[in-house]
């Protein structure tokens, strides 16, 4: 198994590429609940994310762009991507999710 640490600042992540491909992101994504806080996410799925990232999300939605932090779980070639808005109480809540492939 090969891990590697990555270093952002302070902050300290391991991250494992071992069994992504493998994964079934399906069936675990079936077990997400939208407006699900970011705690509950994670304890649904096992473990923290490999990469979170600030966005601008629905450019096109009817009621204009937000910004949304997004979760991925995987690696580029097997995911779980989690889409939260911010719920104006400085909570992060489920907007939707993909799986890839």
């Amino acid at each position: 198994m090969m891990i590697r640490l990555l270093a952002i600042g302070l902050t300290y992540c391991v991250v494992s590429n071992a069994g992504y491909s493998d994964y079934d992101w399906g069936a675990m994504s079936g077990r997400l609940s939208p407006n699900a806080t970011e705690q509950q996410v994670m304890s649904v799925v096992g473990y923290r994310p490999n990469k979170v990232e600030l966005q601008t999300c629905g450019a096109d939605a009817p009621n204009g762009a937000w910004q949304c932090k997004i979760f991925t779980f995987g690696n580029v070639y097997s995911n779980l991507r989690v889409y939260f808005y911010e719920d104006g109480s400085d909570v992060w809540r489920v907007n939707s999710w993909q799986v890839y492939p």
